[in-house]
């Protein structure tokens, strides 16, 4: 059983830039593209380092880092959309912000053309070993944009051999050439984000972009409640002093919940779409299926599993009680997740013999806790584990519980407090006395064992323990258990 933060061979990238944050490093240079005469392009790049700072050395370890090309607004600066560029550098990639076309006139397609040079460039930085990026640079890149930078980001996308591997872009603009018109060439998977307080450029154009991308490409379109053109550049004052004569310079969302809810889905896309990080892929699908926007909407075509069962067992557990055995088990992050299956055996590498049942997922993300109670208890023992099924087929097992039973145990251990922080009491009489006490964990490893001779009260010391459910088991002088289950803060 894998949880979307474990590296699959076959479909995710090393450990090293998986789930890892990164310092950021930042460098400003000028680009030259030798196709368009000698064209200078000065850019701002933010990049995974050793350490945060200007020109610090690369992150190494993992493959490199892919790249990602954002072009700014109109008349707007790059310094605008540092948030975007330092999130991105944290999670793993490298960020380039050109700041060409930044006067009163600027040539729409210059700009996209800009983009596009730039990825290329950045690219062949792998190779060069002149250059700081040297070995660094995975071959493969995206491309996004705000306001007129996302238009530009279409026409940049729409280029046939561009390399282009993924687009996305925030409040996009209609440009000159027509961005409109160029997603219908774009062909690679897109996420769009309008803002529904936008009165620059209105959600209505950002979605005609995204009906005409070909519905053979996976697209995704998020209007996001309550957001501003101009707060996707940080309220940026050009931008919002526009806003103000327009009449919508008013939200009530902040800057950070906006950049959170933007960055939430994001990296899952460009961490599946870039770094080939399957369950990314997973992951982004659920978060928008569960994301909240005014509106949203997508088209992609259905894609292979990534040959796990996207599922987190956090604990598979049980107690007799009333001639019965209760099995509870908790999960999380339930990816496309089918069901449960419940066997039982009398030994624990013979369980398929006996199925007991079947119980639904009920899906999500967070913390799941499920129960099945087995009414006929196999003597002294019973062993179980579940098989964990994937909408695809796929499954994997549990691991093994074993649970005493029958006559084997008796009444329940009072244990006080029930949470408990550092140290529980249990009471040993005179009548049915306990010689030994154990507690487990829910995997059924012994992590402490307590002697008593004598009648009366014993406190415990569990402070040792991490938060978690486990059980103490007493075991009395005529060699019958008694088990409760205890939380531990």
């Amino acid at each position: 059983m894998k949880v979307f933060f474990i590296m699959l061979a076959a479909c995710l990238w090393a450990s090293a830039t998986f789930a890892q944050t990164f310092p950021v490093g930042r460098n400003s240079t000028v680009l030259i593209d030798e196709a368009r005469g000698n064209r200078q392009i000065p850019v701002e790049i933010f990049y995974p380092a050793t350490s945060a700072g200007v020109n610090t050395p690369v992150a190494s370890g993992g493959p490199g880092y892919p790249v990602v090309v954002f072009g700014h607004g109109f008349l707007i600066s790059v310094s605008a959309y540092n948030w975007l560029g330092d999130s991105l550098a944290q999670n793993g990639f490298i960020a380039v912000l050109p700041g060409s076309e930044g006067g009163l006139l600027p040539s729409h397609g210059e700009f996209g053309a800009d983009l596009l040079a730039v990825s290329r460039k950045i690219l062949l930085w792998n190779s060069d070993q002149a250059s700081a990026f040297f070995g660094r640079v995975a071959q493969r890149s995206a491309v996004g944009g705000h306001s007129m930078g996302g238009g530009a980001s279409f026409l940049a996308a729409s280029v046939a051999d561009a390399g282009i591997k993924a687009l996305f872009n925030f409040a996009a603009a209609e440009t000159n050439p027509s961005a409109i018109n160029a997603a219908s060439l774009v062909n690679v998977p897109s996420l769009i984000f309008s803002g529904s307080r936008d009165c620059i450029v209105p959600p209505a154009t950002q979605f005609s972009m995204y009906q005409n991308i070909p519905p053979s490409n996976c697209k995704y379109y998020v209007n996001i409640t309550d957001a501003l053109h101009c707060q996707f550049a940080n309220n940026n004052f050009t931008c919002a002093t526009g806003q103000v004569f327009t009449g919508c310079n008013s939200s009530p969302i902040s800057l950070a919940s906006l950049y959170n809810s933007v960055s939430g889905l994001l990296i899952p896309f460009l961490n599946f779409h870039l770094k080939e990080q399957c369950v990314e892929g997973e992951r982004f699908r659920v978060l928008f299926t569960n994301f909240s926007a005014t509106s949203k909407s997508s088209e992609c075509p259905p894609s292979p599993g990534c040959g796990v069962v996207p599922v987190k067992l956090n604990y598979f557990a049980g107690v007799f009680r009333d001639g019965k055995n209760n099995l509870e088990w908790q999960t999380q992050d339930e990816i496309n997740f089918s069901h449960f299956e419940v066997y039982k055996g009398r030994k624990s590498d013979d369980l398929s013999p006996i199925h007991l049942g079947r119980v639904e997922a009920a899906g999500g993300s967070s913390a799941l806790r499920y129960n099945f109670i087995d009414h006929d208890p196999l003597t002294p023992q019973t062993f179980y584990r579940l098989k964990m099924t994937d909408r695809d087929g796929r499954f994997t097992w549990s691991p093994v519980l074993r649970l005493l039973s029958k006559e084997v145990y008796e009444n329940e251990v009072l244990i006080y407090p029930n949470p408990v922080r550092s140290f529980f009491n249990i009471y040993n009489d005179r009548a049915n006395k306990w010689v030994a006490a154990d507690v487990f964990d829910h995997s059924g490893r012994k992590l402490l064992v307590s002697k008593s001779e004598s009648a009366g009260e014993f406190k415990i010391d569990v402070s040792f323990l991490s938060a978690g459910v486990y059980y103490l088991r007493l075991r009395g002088l005529d060699g019958k258990y008694r088990l409760s289950k205890f939380l531990k803060q």
